[in-house]
């Protein structure tokens, strides 16, 4: 595990990584540069979702590690449930890496099947002939 200054570094380098994308392409766009936006849509959704997700998992090691040496650093390293969290940092890291994942994998085919990447927002007909509501 990386320390706690690395682990915050990849977080900003995710979270500026989607900021410059974002402002880039629709300062790009607002110039005239990409003429046809509709052929970038799913390949730039791809790449900001990856982006999202890493900001995501990066900050999971940042949170748990600020929590567990914010407890160190006011002298409750030698509480029993601080002490345990600190033993077993990560594995804590790394359980709600696997929630996340899980999550995930659950939540991103759903939101595709149910049309949250259309082009359009779903009618009431739409949700009709699917069934789903």
């Amino acid at each position: 595990m990386f320390s706690l200054r690395t682990h915050v570094l990849i977080l900003v380098a995710f979270f500026a990584s989607l900021l410059i994308i974002g402002w880039g392409g629709a300062i790009l766009q607002g110039m005239g540069v990409i003429r046809a936006p509709t052929t970038l849509r799913v390949p730039m959704m791809i790449v900001m979702g990856f982006l999202v997700l890493g900001l995501v998992f990066s900050a999971v090691p940042v949170m748990v590690m600020l929590v567990l040496g914010v407890q160190k650093n006011i002298g409750n390293e030698n509480v029993a449930l601080v002490a345990a969290a600190l033993r077993r940092q990560r594995t804590i890291i790394y359980v709600m890496w696997a929630l996340l994942a899980l999550g995930s994998l659950i939540a991103i085919p759903a939101a595709i099947l149910d049309g949250a990447f259309r082009d359009a927002p779903a009618t009431d007909t739409d949700t009709e002939k699917t069934g789903s509501e």
